[in-house]
């Protein structure tokens, strides 16, 4: 049994995340308390058939989470279908990508080292948005092992190493209700040979995404690539950018759902594809 701070209760057990560097986590268990399951008011959040999920519209969270067991359930759903439309597309692959959900002060994230096109809604964290918050323990990761093996199911997972930078696109932008983060591949090639994409090149874009600020190479995880990225998307005038083309990092794209964010991934996508190929089509007339 945890403290208050730590989100569990005696009715509701927690996982805890295998570090303490991302302040504390709550994983939405597939397996619910023997007490919660004779408690009718107890959500089993992680109850799985399939991908789908047991809802109970009623329901909330323990007091010390505050939250309605419905919004939370719903949220979790989205990542999952974000994540399988991000796979589907080709715009991840390995364990790369991250995606969050704002619930409150609290974060709903990809775990590191998930594929995020085969998750369940078990696999997901919960964590504060501020790491000092209510824990003071928690500095936030330098780098993390986004592209290495698994944590274990079942032996305490932890946040995308991008971690940092949801935190901080957050409390830069209050509007800012979801984050999302792919390797789009197109946009790596494009920036290792030194190009950008415009997004006046499309209507689409031009209409849909009018702009794209570019960030320059930086560790990833790292404190100067999350406040870099918090600053391209409050940069004036208004209205703000929601997206933010890394370099050899693919982009970040925000929304007030994580829909819009990964629709807004898709025109990256899609502008650096159409560049790209310009550039493929420049080349072929020349050597001609």
């Amino acid at each position: 049994m945890a403290d208050r701070r730590g989100f569990a209760t005696a009715d509701r057990p927690i996982r805890a995340a295998a570090t303490h560097d991302f302040g504390p986590t709550v994983r939405l268990d597939a397996a619910a308390s023997s007490e919660s399951n004779a408690n009718p008011t107890i959500p089993r959040l992680g109850t799985e058939s399939g991908r789908g999920s047991r809802r109970t519209r009623s329901a909330r969270m323990p007091d010390d989470q505050g939250m309605d067991a419905f919004e939370h359930l719903e949220a979790a759903e989205a990542i999952v279908r974000a994540g399988a439309r991000l796979g589907a597309r080709g715009l991840i692959v390995a364990a790369e990508g991250n995606l969050s959900i704002r619930l409150g002060d609290q974060l709903l994230v990809t775990p590191s080292g998930f594929r995020k096109d085969e998750l369940s809604v078990g696999d997901l964290l919960l964590v504060p948005l501020d790491p000092d918050e209510p824990s003071g323990s928690g500095a936030e990761p330098t780098h993390g092992d986004g592209h290495g093996q698994p944590s274990p199911q079942g032996t305490g997972s932890r946040p995308s190493s991008d971690i940092a930078v949801h935190r901080a696109v957050y409390r830069a932008r209050p509007d800012v209700r979801a984050v999302a983060h792919a390797h789009l591949a197109a946009s790596l090639g494009l920036t290792i040979a030194g190009e950008r994409p415009n997004p006046d090149d499309l209507p689409e874009t031009r209409l849909l995404l009018p702009r794209l600020p570019f960030v320059p190479l930086l560790p990833m995880g790292s404190p100067q690539i999350a406040a870099a990225v918090a600053a391209a998307l409050t940069e004036e005038p208004e209205p703000f950018a929601t997206a933010v083309l890394q370099e050899r990092h693919g982009a970040v794209t925000v929304g007030d759902t994580l829909e819009a964010a990964v629709n807004r991934l898709e025109l990256v996508d899609l502008l650096c594809r159409v560049r790209r190929d310009a550039l493929l089509i420049e080349a072929s007339r020349r050597a001609r």
